[in-house]
């Protein structure tokens, strides 16, 4: 085992830490976006039923959870599943 000074070391472990806390950061932010995208589905479920399979797909590449939060508002107040889209919000 090659011998690694203190300051070697502290490298080590001060990238190690930041990869542990930008790794924890991707999990909270991914989190979110799914959270959100089921919230937008459940909405759209609950007032009209089964999604079509396309619709749920569209969502799942939906990546901007403030694009996610309008598509949200959106489903609450559109009057029949065919006038939501996810381009239009």
């Amino acid at each position: 085992m090659p011998y690694i000074s203190s300051i070697e070391q502290i490298g080590i472990e001060k990238g190690l830490e930041i990869g542990r806390q930008e790794g924890r950061a991707e999990g909270r932010q991914e989190g979110q976006l799914d959270g959100a995208r089921q919230m937008v589905a459940s909405v759209l479920a609950g007032r009209f039923g089964a999604l079509p399979e396309g619709l749920e797909q569209s969502l799942a590449g939906v990546t901007k959870l403030d694009e996610l939060r309008l598509l949200a508002v959106r489903a609450a107040q559109v009057q029949c599943l065919e006038d939501f889209s996810t381009k239009e919000a």
